[in-house]
């Protein structure tokens, strides 16, 4: 189901990912992707949807459980 909706997650999250931006600058905090970004690190946008899917928290809880439970 995820995989299915890589897509559509990816862009929600995206979107989320310039709201944090925005409001950040607004607020003079940093945002987690500017940051990423100012480290040299890459940023969602750097990433395709199927990239970022298995970088998410739940991907990789998943994978883990699969690969310890065969």
């Amino acid at each position: 189901m995820l995989a299915s909706r890589c897509a559509e997650l990816y862009v929600a999250e995206l979107v989320d990912a310039c709201l944090d931006v925005v409001v950040a600058r607004e607020t003079g905090a940093v945002a987690g992707e500017q940051l990423a970004h100012d480290l040299g690190h890459p940023t969602i946008a750097d990433l395709e949807p199927a990239e970022w899917l298995e970088t998410t928290a739940l991907m990789r809880a998943i994978r883990s459980t699969v690969r310890t439970k065969g």
